[in-house]
């Protein structure tokens, strides 16, 4: 009887573990869904905003889709074209995005994020900053060896492609004037007009896409 009788208060005690456990999954269930939700609003930009009101009514339909990320290698080629998704930034690529030898270039620098308001070709203050703040960086090197690439970028659902390889030329021509006023030789300037084939993310902000992308290519010396 007395093993009988423990044998039931041990399987009392089992079943009462295994009701904690139950319980703390539970709970840890639920937190991992708020962190989830924590997550998500904070790759939608809304986080901040959300926590002081309520989070639920962030979670809805109508707000703005993730942004998708076209160049996770940061190459300045979109994933359309982009063969060699996984090149170092550093490195000279190709129109594809792959890895290729110049024995004249010592070094490639890539920048981006130079943008333009809507249908628009005049630099702004803020690009035109940027601009001078990036001759000022690679003048010491010396303009002379150095060539670079202008990539113009438009994108907005109402203009033809003819439009937006005119808007996007315009806009990479306003800045290659910049460059030879700054005393860059303009045999050393090249222009792509990518109109709306090389965006940088996919999302309804139109922003980031309306942008002007730089290749800076340091040239060996003779010195």
């Amino acid at each position: 009887e007395y093993s009988l009788g423990r044998r039931s208060l041990l399987d009392l005690l089992s079943a009462q573990n295994d009701f904690i456990g139950a319980k703390s999954q539970i709970i840890d269930a639920e937190y991992d869904i708020l962190f989830a939700k924590f997550r998500v609003l904070n790759s939608l930009g809304t986080l901040v905003t959300t926590i002081i009101d309520k989070i639920d009514a962030q979670l809805t339909p109508t707000q703005d889709r993730f942004p998708i990320d076209l160049d996770r290698d940061n190459d300045l080629v979109s994933l359309d074209n982009d063969i060699c998704r996984n090149s170092l930034t550093d490195t000279i690529k190709d129109s594809y995005g792959c890895k290729f030898a110049d024995k004249n270039i010592l070094q490639i620098e890539r920048y981006s994020g130079f943008l333009f308001n809507k249908d628009e070709n005049n630099i702004s203050k803020e690009t035109q900053f940027q601009i001078e703040s990036l001759i000022y960086q690679i003048e010491p090197y010396g303009l002379e060896n150095i060539e670079i690439e202008i990539l113009g970028n438009a994108i907005y659902d109402d203009l033809s492609k003819t439009e937006l390889l005119e808007l996007s030329k315009k806009r990479a021509d306003s800045i290659k004037m910049m460059f030879i006023k700054a005393g860059l030789l303009e045999s050393n300037i090249v222009i792509h007009s990518n109109a709306d084939s090389s965006p940088l993310e996919l999302s309804d902000n139109e922003e980031k896409n309306n942008r002007i992308d730089i290749i800076v290519k340091k040239m060996k010396t003779k010195r």
